[in-house]
């Protein structure tokens, strides 16, 4: 099968990249590379703590782009196309020539009408989350901060709502005893590893339908406007980071989190949103 991956350059991305191409050898890759980012600073250590603890949980300790695992397949195990884009559906064209069998969308901005038509039948989303209750970027994390542990990863299908397809499965992320919050996306990552392939193996078999589920409610996209007014026009999003304290270490690549499930208000910073599908 012909398996077409948009997505964007981020370790866990990259990891799953990596999986799906160690089962499946005819794969292409199209990178969103513009992503929105706001005038202001917005880094928070969780986003550093969360990285080194990818690269060591992934890589062996290593960092690596998705260029980086295609030069690595160039050397044996062809089969591994890539093509990078500002907006991801500037990739429509790519796509019609490549004549994917099944897209997987992991982490984009809004899928438009011309995409999809690529592939109507066989075109998923994999959300980091429940939609039916948090939609956007960075959905359990907006439920733990909302004190809600009952964390979930969701596959559906895509229409050009926003993150409003009709549901083919839905798994738990195993929150642990001790888990810190900056493990949680490495979780969430290995759950869309197995969503991915169960999916593929099903349209590999030719399967026409699945058991979709509509949404039967649709849960909040949290962004808030950037200035005072109470209506927005340009979407913002929490930075993740401040949902939790955190405490440097003796080694500098290693953090922890002090456990805080909500930031107050004040704590809270802002940072665009890409209207991603997450």
């Amino acid at each position: 099968m012909k398996i077409a991956i948009l997505t964007t350059d981020t370790l866990h991305h990259v990891y799953f990249i990596q999986k799906i191409h160690e089962k499946h050898k005819d794969i292409c890759i199209i990178e969103e590379k513009n992503i929105l980012r706001p005038e202001f600073d917005v880094f928070h250590p969780f986003e550093r703590g969360r990285d080194y603890y990818e690269e060591d949980y992934f890589f062996g300790g290593k960092d690596k782009s998705i260029l980086d695992l295609v030069s690595e397949c160039d050397l044996d195990k062809p089969g591994i196309l890539y093509h990078s884009v500002d907006n991801i559906n500037e990739g429509e064209g790519y796509l019609r020539s490549y004549k994917p069998d099944v897209i997987i969308v992991f982490g984009t901005s809004r899928i438009k009408k011309g995409i999809i038509d690529i592939c109507s039948e066989a075109i998923v989303n994999l959300h980091g989350g429940d939609p039916e209750s948090y939609r956007g970027l960075d959905s359990n994390l907006w439920a733990i901060y909302h004190d809600d542990f009952n964390c979930k990863v969701t596959l559906h299908d895509i229409n050009e709502k926003f993150d409003d397809g009709d549901i083919i499965s839905k798994d738990f992320v195993y929150i642990k005893k001790d888990m810190k919050l900056y493990e949680i996306r490495a979780e969430i990552t290995m759950i869309c590893i197995a969503m991915a392939l169960e999916v593929i193996h099903e349209f590999s078999k030719g399967s026409e339908f699945f058991n979709l589920i509509p949404q039967l409610k649709k849960g909040e996209v949290y962004h808030v406007k950037k200035n005072e007014s109470p209506w927005f026009s340009e979407k913002v999003r929490p930075c993740v980071g401040s949902y939790c304290g955190w405490s440097k270490c003796r080694d500098a690549k290693q953090y922890s989190c002090t456990a805080e499930t909500k930031a107050a208000s004040a704590q809270v910073r802002w940072c665009k949103n890409a209207n991603g599908q997450d």
